[in-house]
C-alpha cells in the first residue's frame, strides 16, 4: 500500500511555490515538504527539507520509522497525524518547533528524544499516543 497524504495547507496569503518530486517526496522550493507518497515502513526525509508541512504524512498507517534531516527547523501542525504503525521518530539536533497535534493519534509511537534546541512544542502533538511512555528532554542550556 502507499501513503497518499491529502493536500497540505491553503495557500491563503501565499505564493505559489515550485515543486520538485524527489523519489517519494513532493518538496517545495523553499524546503518544505508538503506530500509523501511512499510504501511506508523506515522513512528518511531528504536532506534539505527544512519543514515537513502540515499534513504531509498525515494517515500513513504503513510508516513505521521516520527520521527527519539534519537542517530541518520545524515540523508543523497535523504533520503525522494518524500515522498509527509509527514506532519511531529520530529529530535532529536545531529543530525548533513541533506543531499543534503534529503527532496526534500516533498510537504505536512509544518513545522520543527531544533534541536541543528545541523551543515549542504545540498543543496536543502528542494526544492519543496512547503507548508513548519515555519523552527525553535535552540537557541543560
Amino acid at each position: 500500500a502507499l501513503c497518499i497524504a491529502p493536500p497540505s495547507g491553503s495557500c491563503e496569503g501565499k505564493e505559489e511555490d515550485k515543486l520538485t518530486i524527489q523519489r517519494d517526496f513532493v518538496i517545495e522550493d523553499n524546503g518544505r515538504l508538503t506530500a509523501y507518497h511512499g510504501p511506508g515502513g523506515e522513512v528518511t526525509i531528504p536532506e534539505g527539507v527544512l519543514k515537513i508541512g502540515e499534513g504531509a504524512f498525515a494517515g500513513c498507517a504503513v510508516l513505521t520509522g521516520v527520521t527527519v534531516p539534519e537542517g530541518a527547523e520545524e515540523i508543523e501542525k497535523e504533520a503525522f497525524l494518524g500515522c498509527a504503525g509509527l514506532r519511531r521518530v529520530t529529530l535532529p539536533v536545531g529543530l525548533a518547533r513541533i506543531g499543534k497535534c503534529a503527532f496526534k493519534d500516533c498510537v504505536s509511537l512509544e518513545e522520543i528524544h527531544f533534541p536541543k534546541g528545541l523551543c515549542q512544542i504545540g498543543e496536543s502533538a502528542f494526544a492519543g499516543c496512547v503507548r508513548l511512555k519515555e519523552a527525553m528532554l535535552p540537557e541543560g542550556p
